[in-house]
């Protein structure tokens, strides 16, 4: 335990609203005797009875949301200690997507005129960007990814790292939804240790926005934008032929770290081919933690893909094969055999969470959260032997750990997967894998974010918020059951 005076002040002041004694309370959760209350109120008691002492609390009264909120803060800071629960903040806000940047107005000056920075680039389908922190400007953060829908706008994001790895995570998460875009890179520089604990550490703290482009005239023209508060800014119009502003912030002194890649930078059908190797060599003996919806195809028999696509390509008149295109299938065909093979023989650990509504929808339709859109769904033959090659697995691998979310609404459809010591790529739910539709993966690299990643994926998600693996098995046995009366009778 790091701090239990947060829980020790938390029922305490419930006992005090309900006027309740500790005789009272213990009888009323349905305690035996009041030494179990007594033993969390003295600080000497253990995570199992504050998850029973939870329980016993929801069951028994009719706690309203602040309520239950405070309850469930109040055990996290205890066990965790606060900069742990502050960083597990974070984290839940990154895997659930919580990053919603609409409804922030922003207010700029120019001189004494307000300025609206959307109206002043409407028109403009060629621009720089270069953007110094501001990762808690949420208005700039949404008037990027407006911007960056326009393929001639580029924009460099640079944070500095001042070591406090609870706001890295939280950049991360307000940042997402810009990951995605291909002309958006990021970038952290870590600062010298002078500088990270002094009073003063001028642009490393600085919230500046600089817009490069030239205007109707064909000059070139520089805006700065200071930024004083978290939705107000200033606006300077550097005067023409003016050197650029962009050295006076010294980026080019500093060693910065990639914060991510847009991963697998492919278009054409043969592309898949190289798409496929990349991920091969991300998965490659390599433990893995992954969060998804449903079944990944590591875990799914080639000749059952093989025998989908086949399917696919042959009842979708809208799909012609190109030339080489079987040429190209037997490559895939290899690829996927060896990734599949490796996922359940390569003696690293794989972890991976699953909703059941989304597997449930994959034994009724056939379909994946992410099935390729060449693809037809998988027969109810296809998705029996799915389950039961993966129960299987899960019976006899000690290596593979397939989990299923207590509640499924706790994380958001989408896929995250940190390939230990790689990154943690993370795409949407829904994808069909098409590559010439800007498709992108997002593979985060910074060390930090991947370290906490992986803590908050072994000791929050998986001590409190999954079944057992046992449950894993009577579902799928359960589902298999269940398929298996949709077979046509012998």
């Amino acid at each position: 335990m790091q701090d239990l005076q947060e829980y020790i002040r938390y029922i305490r002041e419930f006992m005090d609203r309900q006027g309740l004694s500790i005789t009272a309370l213990s009888e009323k959760l349905g305690y035996k005797s009041k030494t179990s209350l007594e033993r969390i109120l003295s600080g000497t008691s253990r995570k199992k009875s504050l998850d029973r002492f939870e329980e016993a609390m929801t069951e028994t009264f009719s706690l309203s949301r602040p309520e239950l909120d405070a309850l469930r803060q109040a055990k996290q800071v205890s066990l965790y200690g606060r900069e742990e629960f502050r960083m597990n903040q974070e984290m839940w806000a990154f895997v659930q997507g919580q990053s919603d940047r609409s409804g922030t107005e922003l207010h700029i000056t120019q001189g004494e005129a307000a300025v609206s920075l959307d109206a002043r680039y409407e028109k403009l389908d060629q621009m720089q960007i270069t953007v110094v922190n501001c990762q808690y400007v949420p208005g700039l953060l949404a008037l990027l990814g407006r911007f960056l829908a326009r393929p001639g706008v580029q924009a460099r994001h640079y944070l500095s790292d001042n070591g406090d790895s609870v706001r890295l995570v939280a950049a991360v998460s307000m940042l997402r939804g810009l990951f995605y875009r291909k002309n958006y890179q990021a970038y952290t520089a870590a600062l010298p240790e002078r500088e990270r604990n002094g009073r003063h550490s001028g642009v490393n703290d600085a919230d500046i926005a600089l817009f490069k482009y030239t205007d109707g005239q064909g000059q070139p023209v520089e805006d700065v934008v200071v930024f004083h508060s978290s939705d107000s800014g200033r606006l300077l119009q550097l005067p023409g032929g003016a050197p650029s502003f962009a050295p006076l912030l010294g980026l080019d002194g500093q060693v910065f770290t990639p914060l991510k890649r847009t991963y697998f930078e492919r278009s054409a059908f043969e592309d898949y081919v190289g798409y496929s190797r990349d991920y091969a060599a991300l998965e490659y003996n390599r433990t893995v933690y992954k969060i998804k919806p449903d079944f990944c195809v590591d875990q799914i028999p080639v000749s059952i893909m093989l025998a989908s696509l086949l399917r696919g390509t042959s009842d979708n008149p809208d799909i012609t094969p190109e030339p080489g295109f079987f040429e190209v299938l037997k490559e895939l065909e290899d690829i996927y055999g060896r990734r599949v093979e490796n996922t359940f023989s390569k003696r690293k650990h794989a972890y991976t969470i699953f909703k059941r509504n989304a597997l449930r929808r994959f034994a009724l339709t056939g379909r994946t959260t992410d099935h390729f859109w060449m693809m037809a769904p998988y027969t109810v033959r296809e998705r029996i032997d799915i389950f039961k090659q993966l129960l299987d697995q899960q019976l006899h691998n000690p290596y593979i750990h397939m989990m299923l979310l207590k509640n499924n609404d706790a994380l958001r459809d989408m896929e995250i997967a940190y390939y230990e010591g790689e990154g943690l790529l993370f795409l949407e739910a829904d994808t069909d894998y098409k590559l010439d539709e800007d498709h992108t993966e997002v593979l985060i690299t910074h060390p930090d974010m991947l370290a906490h990643f992986r803590k908050f994926y072994l000791d929050v998600l998986m001590q409190d918020y999954v079944y057992p693996e046992s449950e894993t098995c009577r579902f799928f046995r359960e589902i298999i059951a269940e398929l298996t009366k949709q077979l046509p009778a012998k």
